[in-house]
């Protein structure tokens, strides 16, 4: 009777470590899980701040390439209507020369109501 006492307090004590391993088990896997989808979270942010960041850098290398500042008001804004004036010294080529002519203002349909109204 003893000995049988015995057997069944080793295994019910096998079985409550079994028990026991079995939960650490259950919330070591929730934990990786969390884990896991943090990453994957933080790798989407991180990829999706660099996909805006290229089309800033699109947007900015566009704007260069008309000849504008990205921060600065389109050109038929407040448009400078200087005179050409004299050519360059050492007679380089111009910005105006750079864009065919006279760039922006020259199609702007504000740029030609300004001059209609001089």
């Amino acid at each position: 009777a003893e000995e049988r006492k015995a057997r069944e307090a080793e295994a019910n004590r096998l079985a409550a470590k079994r028990a026991d391993d079995a939960k650490r088990r259950g919330e070591e896997a929730q934990r990786w899980q969390r884990e896991e989808r943090r990453m994957r979270e933080e790798e989407e942010r991180r990829r999706r701040e660099q996909e805006e960041a290229k089309a800033m850098h699109r947007e900015a290398l566009a704007a260069a390439a008309l000849g504008r500042n990205p921060h600065t008001p389109p050109p038929h804004v407040g448009v400078h209507q200087g005179g050409g004036g004299a050519p360059p010294p050492g007679g380089g080529v111009t910005d105006r020369d750079a864009l065919g002519g006279g760039g922006f203002e020259a199609v702007s349909p504000e740029y030609e109501r300004l001059q209609r109204q001089r």
